[in-house]
């Protein structure tokens, strides 16, 4: 029975996680859910002034300062293939990719 869970334990210290949804309501705290296990996070925003206050926040909130930014327009593919080049300049690997369309 799913309404019984009230956790899930995680051990992702060592993953890289990308969340690909505008980051506003469920996504702020799914994402800072995520910051807490101190895994390396890589959010998405449209609007980058707006994302950086919330990373912000919740690298304060919960102590992980490796949060990153990414500046994602779902609607144009521009923005996504230039979204792909910047994320691929880190050369990281992706071990977990949450995406909410």
């Amino acid at each position: 029975n799913w309404s019984n869970i009230r956790y899930i334990e995680l051990n992702v210290q060592k993953q890289l996680i990308i969340l690909l949804f505008d980051i506003q309501g469920i996504g702020v705290e799914t994402a800072r859910a995520l910051a807490m296990t101190k895994a390396h996070l890589f959010l998405t925003a449209r609007d980058m002034n707006r994302g950086q206050t919330i990373v912000e926040d919740i690298k304060k909130s919960t102590g992980n300062n490796r949060i990153d930014l990414l500046e994602l327009d779902l609607t144009s593919l521009e923005s996504v293939r230039k979204c792909v080049k910047q994320f691929q300049s880190y050369q990281l690997p992706i071990h977990i990719l949450i995406c909410k369309l």
